[in-house]
C-alpha cells in the first residue's frame, strides 16, 4: 500500500510538473507578442520617418530648383530690359545726332508764326483780345523764338495797362517774303542764316536775316536783323 502511494505521488509531481512548464510556455509567449508587435511599429515608424524626411527633402529640392529656375528668369528679363534700354538709348543718340536739314516749310511756319502772333486781335480801343499781360503773349512767343530776341518787338508795339495790353498802331516790322528769293548759309552744325533781299513800297528795300537754331527736338528763330 505505502508502495503504491509512493508511486502515485510520483506521478502526480509529475503532471504538475508538466503543467507548471506548460503554464510558463503560454506567459512566455503571450509577453513576446506585444514585445514583436511593437518592434514592428517600431520599424514602421522609423520607416516613416525616413520616408518623410526624404519627402522634405524632395519638397526642398524642387523648392530651390524653381527658386534658382525664377532667379534665372528675372536676371534674363533685367539683362533683355537693359539691351533694351540700351538700344533706345542708342537710338535716342543717333537721332540727336542726325540734324534735321532746315527747310522752305520750317522756314514758312516759323516766320508765319511769328507774324500771326504779333498781329493780334483788338477792339476799338486796340486792346488785345486774347491775352490780359505781357507775359502771356511773351510765352507763346517763347515756343518758337528765343525771349531775348522777341522782347524788342513786343517792347515796341504793346503796352501793359491795368486793363489789359494795348497794341500800338502802326505798320509792322520788314519781314520775310515767302515768294521771294533767298539764301540759306550754314552758320555751324545745328544753326543756319536765311537771307532775304526785298523791294517794298511801305519799307523801301531791306535785306532781312533771320538766324534759325535746331535744339534737338526743333527748329526755332534764334536771332533777327535788318539792313536799309
Amino acid at each position: 500500500m505505502k508502495h503504491k502511494l509512493k508511486r502515485n505521488s510520483k506521478w502526480i509531481l509529475c503532471v504538475l510538473s508538466v503543467g507548471v512548464i506548460l503554464l510558463l510556455l503560454v506567459v512566455s509567449n503571450h509577453n513576446t507578442l506585444p514585445v514583436q508587435a511593437k518592434n514592428h511599429q517600431q520599424i514602421i515608424s522609423t520607416l516613416g520617418s525616413v520616408g518623410k524626411a526624404q519627402q522634405n527633402n524632395s519638397i526642398i529640392n524642387s523648392m530651390e530648383i524653381e527658386q534658382a529656375v525664377a532667379s534665372s528668369t528675372r536676371e534674363n528679363l533685367v539683362t533683355e530690359q537693359k539691351q533694351s534700354d540700351s538700344a533706345k538709348d542708342n537710338v535716342g543718340m543717333e537721332q540727336q545726332d542726325t540734324i534735321p536739314e532746315l527747310t522752305h516749310q520750317n522756314i514758312v511756319e516759323l516766320t508765319d508764326r511769328f507774324m500771326n502772333t504779333l498781329v493780334q486781335p483788338i477792339d476799338d480801343n486796340y486792346r488785345v483780345l486774347n491775352y490780359a499781360t505781357i507775359d502771356e503773349l511773351m510765352d507763346v512767343f517763347s515756343v518758337f523764338i528765343d525771349r531775348e530776341v522777341v522782347a524788342e518787338y513786343v517792347n515796341f508795339y504793346f503796352h501793359e495797362e491795368a486793363d489789359g495790353i494795348y497794341i500800338l498802331p502802326t505798320e509792322t516790322p520788314p519781314w520775310f517774303e515767302e515768294n521771294n528769293d533767298y539764301k540759306v548759309q550754314q552758320v555751324s552744325e545745328n544753326k543756319a542764316m536765311v537771307n532775304q533781299y526785298n523791294e517794298s513800297e511801305l519799307h523801301g528795300n531791306y535785306t532781312v536775316s533771320i538766324e534759325f537754331t535746331y535744339d534737338g527736338s526743333a527748329w526755332r528763330i534764334t536771332g533777327i536783323a535788318h539792313q536799309y
